[in-house]
């Protein structure tokens, strides 16, 4: 992502940028050093600089000053009338009490984005080998200026060094669904430079909406950029390549370079209105007006013509945008149009295609390579990794639910990648800002190799259902906080604690920028707190915040109670508590249950195993959830609490059980995030309710607990998509941390006699393996994926002498393509015993003390899977097991 800047704007940025930081100053907690993103290195020192009419700006080592007095003014008219003090460019070198800007190759080593930054009472310092390294130091420099109530200016003595984990640090806004002015546009660009943000691609087309001028096409924008509106009228609008041009170059001013992004073949019911000759029908449509679902209207991979149309906008995107990648979608594209269509058939058998669904990765390949040939890289959603991304393509995940295993074969090819997780970085989902904050490349659990081609982060607000600056910037705020910190700290550094208090921090900031943000919770005490004697209750909240509170199960008002101590309670309560800040916002109520309880015991376990037993339901669950009634499609065994692979988007719910080993006798926190609902209980008692149909919720619950075993289950729902489900505990005084798989067991006892990852065709139930009869078999009711598994487990351990397995139908139809039959003394280590061929295998063998018989799929498949016959012969009887 080259970007190519004029030195003289960049040293008025760079300088312009620092007096806006005197401008938020007043908003400083002191000096206690509070940056977001979390940099890599600090040490704060004793001192302070102070900011007079003395103090000097340097610019080192960076051309073109010769417009100094141009930027000397610059700088009066910024900080006359905030700080009341104006600075001056520096006639000469080395002036004490300077703010020095200075680029020196000699700190390569720390990378283009790589800055120092020193502070002493005589000198402020900010080096770097690049003009985008000294950019963001001044960022830094921004969020540590502190104003005191007698108006002087001062900065904590630190050091700090600094450069981010990623090259890329993404946001994405869709402007199709909602057609967001060009002033917004740039207010978020000042946003997320100021937090190191250095992507901005805009979803400019979908089947709501076109939004960017086509010379060549104009209908694309007079029909294509409007839409019905819910009363009648047209709604809508589009930018002209002038105004886009502007942005591009407002944006790269800002080092923060702006990523087109025109979906295709899908999503392009909006372009399709405009020249239906390039769809498979002819049309006629009009721009798509419901905003959910992808729709079936889509361009024509069979025509020639198609490929035409899309190049000569290509070329017009691109002398709009200089940007390295241009991301084209490639996602969600219904090819129902395409298995119906002449050309697209005829097209199929031309390129000898074996399926109507490798059209999408035909027609990415012809999209990838025009932008090739022009210099440029394509970036899809992880959708083609259901067929075969082109060569150099770069890889946007966002599909969760569907594993990661593709992902991981993506990267193992030389894909380079970018996660966008729809679990986490989807804004308009909802999602805690504590789950934005925790996630990490750690969790894909990639090999060192793999995980090089991870580039980085990205985060999005979709806005089907926005339509407003205010309700933008509330899904935004402060998630986009929480985000920037994950895509520039190493997830090693982070702390959600500290981040939580660096946080109050960066509201305050936030009100300086005028940012419609969710005001936080009070914090410091949990959601549900059992006790057996007596509670005592602790809030935190900011300094200048005034916390009222409750202890009737009322509201909080400014007539109730002032918090000013930890309060004790030694009966049951309901304490709700309430933040009103100095400038008139004011927080959510948060309440707090204290119930008296009888202490919960640890029990005795025998020969655990690790791993979490789960039911896997399916159902409608409105208007409420009866979990009980809802029928079971698959029960297995994973490896904590985690939504399961291959589950369906919504309408399903998942009971986990397992054993939790305490090890250290102390009072623990739960926490569950869950999207939609969820409970945690210990034996039958409630820890957590989380429960309900709405967005991602945390909720914490605390109690004391002795080391041993506890029984724990947790109760998940989620009726609208967007599934999501974090489970963590923190022992009193510590960091939550996710419940670890070696904390989790199952007893042998306990365990389904046979299980799957896969639901059942129909009546074609996984108990068809374990009868005997002919007629009954089992019958997958999707394709299988690899990883994807069908085990069956014993009462007691047996010793084998034969297996013999047959899959698919006497046609050959649904026979497993490629999988391997493994045996396992302990149920979770497994020992393979050879491959299935043509979908069967018949082997001889001597294995003793075997619990559990396994068949793994190592390649996914288009057919569903049938198995007839599953045989087992223990001590020479043969038992259909």
């Amino acid at each position: 992502m080259e970007i190519v800047m004029n030195r003289l704007r960049l040293i008025q940025l760079l300088v312009v940028a620092l007096t806006c930081c005197l401008s938020n100053a007043s908003y400083g907690m002191g000096h206690e050093i509070s940056i977001i993103p979390l940099p890599r290195q600090v040490e704060l020192h004793e001192g302070v600089f102070v900011v007079n009419q003395q103090t000097q700006i340097e610019v080192l080592g960076v051309a073109d000053l010769e417009r100094a007095a141009f930027l000397e003014e610059t700088i009066r008219s910024e900080l006359y009338g905030l700080a009341r003090v104006q600075l001056r460019l520096s006639e000469g070198q080395s002036a004490l009490g300077s703010i020095r800007l200075e680029q020196d190759e000699s700190l390569a080593d720390a990378g283009a984005e790589g800055y120092e930054l020193v502070v002493t009472p005589e000198l402020i310092s900010i080096r770097a080998a690049s003009d985008i390294g000294l950019f963001w130091g001044v960022q830094t420099l921004r969020q540590i200026v502190s104003v005191s109530e007698s108006g002087e200016s001062t900065i904590a003595c630190c050091r700090i060094e600094d450069a981010p984990q990623s090259a890329w640090r993404g946001y994405m806004i869709d402007v199709s669904r909602r057609f967001i002015p060009l002033g917004e546009l740039k207010a978020q660009i000042d946003i997320l430079a100021k937090y190191k943000i250095n992507v901005l691609q805009l979803h400019l087309t979908d089947d709501q909406g076109w939004r960017l001028q086509i010379d060549a096409y104009p209908r694309l924008t007079t029909v294509g950029a409007w839409r019905e509106g819910r009363a009648g009228e047209f709604v809508g609008g589009f930018y002209t390549k002038q105004q886009m041009r502007e942005l591009v170059a407002y944006a790269a001013e800002r080092f923060v370079t702006i990523v087109p992004e025109i979906d295709v073949p899908g999503h392009s019911q909006a372009a399709l209105a405009a020249y239906p000759e390039y769809s498979c029908t002819g049309g006629p449509f009009s721009v798509r007006t419901t905003l959910t679902d992808p729709g079936d209207v889509v361009f024509c991979a069979g025509n020639e013509a198609t490929y035409t149309f899309l190049e000569r906008v290509l070329d017009e995107v691109l002398e709009v945008f200089p940007s390295e990648y241009i991301h084209l979608g490639v996602d969600e594209v219904v090819v129902r149009r395409w298995e119906t269509c002449e050309r697209c058939q005829r097209k199929l058998r031309t390129e000898g295609l074996a399926h109507t669904e490798n059209l999408q990765g035909y027609f990415a390949q012809r999209m990838a390579n025009y932008l090739a040939a022009e210099g440029r890289k394509m970036i899809c959603w992880d959708d083609l990794l259901e067929d075969q991304a082109p060569e150099g393509a770069t890889i946007m995940f966002w599909r969760t639910w569907t594993g990661t295993q593709r992902l991981r074969s993506a990267a193992e090819r030389g894909h380079d990648i970018i996660l966008a997780p729809v679990s986490h970085y989807y804004f308009s989902g909802s999602p805690h800002v504590q789950y934005v904050y925790d996630y990490s490349k750690e969790k894909l659990e990639f090999d060192a190799a793999s995980n090089e081609r991870i580039i980085g982060y990205q985060g999005a607000l979709w806005t089907e259902h926005i339509s407003s600056r205010e309700a933008t910037e509330a899904f935004t705020y402060p998630r986009l906080f929480a985000f920037a910190e994950g895509a520039w700290t190493p997830k090693v550094q982070r702390s959600w604690t500290d981040f939580e208090r660096r946080l109050w921090h960066h509201y305050t900031l936030a009100d300086s920028d005028n940012l419609n943000y969710v005001m936080p919770n009070p914090g410091g005490y949990s959601d549900r707190t059992l006790f057996q004697d007596d509670a005592e209750v602790v809030v935190i909240a900011p300094d200048q915040a005034t916390v009222y509170y409750t202890l009737d199960g009322g509201n909080p008002s400014p007539s109730s109670e002032i918090y000013r101590e930890p309060i004790s309670l030694n009966a049951d309560a309901v304490f709700k508590a309430q933040i009103f800040m100095p400038n008139g916002r004011v927080g959510p109520v948060r309440t707090g249950i204290f119930e008296q309880a009888q202490r919960l015991e640890p029990i005795e376990l025998e020969q655990p195993i690790g791993g979490v037993r789960y039911a896997y339901k399916e159902g409608e669950m409105f208007p409420e959830i009866v979990l009980a009634e809802m029928p079971t499609a698959r029960v297995g065994i994973i490896d904590r609490f985690r939504i399961p692979d291959g589950v369906r988007n919504d309408h399903f719910a998942v009971r986990y059980e397992a054993y939790l080993r305490i090890q250290e006798t102390a009072t623990y926190t739960f926490h569950t995030i869950s999207d939609d609902g969820s409970s945690l209980y210990l034996g039958e008692q409630l820890i957590v309710d989380n429960w309900g149909f709405r967005p991602s919720v945390s909720r914490s619950g605390s109690v004391f607990l002795q080391a041993g075993y506890y029984p724990i289950r947790v109760e998940y729902t989620e009726a609208t998509g967007d599934s999501l489900l974090s489970v963590s505990y923190a022992k009193e005084g510590l960091d939550a941390v996710e419940i670890r798989a070696q904390d989790l067991f199952f007893t042998f006892a306990e365990r389904e006699t046979i299980q799957t990852t896969m639901g059942q065709h129909d009546v074609h139930s996984i108990e068809g393996l374990l009868d005997d009869l002919e007629e009954s078999f089992y019958w997958s009711n999707r394709a299988p994926s690899r990883g994807d598994f069908i085990q069956v487990n014993f009462d007691a351990p047996i010793d084998i002498t034969s297996i013999e397995i047959q899959t698919g139908s006497a046609d050959g139809r649904d026979r497993l393509r490629s999988g391997v039959l493994e045996v396992s003394s302990s149920g979770v280590d497994f020992t393979e015993l050879g491959h299935l061929t043509n979908g069967s295998v018949s082997l001889k063998t001597n294995q003793n003390d075997v619990t559990s018989v396994r068949v793994r799929v190592l390649e996914s498949q288009r057919d569903w899977l049938q198995i007839h016959n599953f045989k087992i012969n223990e001590n020479n009887y043969t038992n259909t097991k």
